[in-house]
């Protein structure tokens, strides 16, 4: 009786895209950001949100997944930065508070323009 026993072996390279279980255990493209031990920290593609998992839950995403391109973009608003003291606290509030006012635009059907330096 022969036996045959098949490993798969996935390694993980840094700037390659994977298939990434997110916190609602569902798998999306994430881009392997960092190594760190049993953990990665992977940023999801096409969400813009960056996560620490465990290595046990990337895996290899299709090669047809691997060709559109990422939907999310980092952005960064001109002439603008924090103080040098300023606490995460202070930070959060500000993220939370210019997203609010972002949505309230596109609800109130306002825009605003952005200039896109590479």
């Amino acid at each position: 009786m022969l036996i045959l026993i098949c490993f798969f072996v996935f390694f993980l390279i840094l700037g390659d895209l994977c298939a990434a279980k997110f916190v609602d255990d569902q798998w999306y493209r994430a881009k392997v950001e960092r190594l760190s031990g049993t953990d990665v920290i992977v940023l999801y593609i096409d969400f813009g949100n960056r996560a620490t998992i465990p290595r046990t839950k990337c895996g290899v995403l299709p090669a047809s997944f691997s060709a559109l391109p990422a939907f999310a973009k980092e952005y960064a608003l001109a002439f603008m930065s924090l103080p040098p003291d300023v606490s995460f606290t202070y930070c959060e509030r500000s993220e939370l508070r210019l997203f609010d006012l972002f949505q309230n635009w596109r609800y109130e059907s306002k825009s605003f323009l952005v200039k896109i330096f590479e």
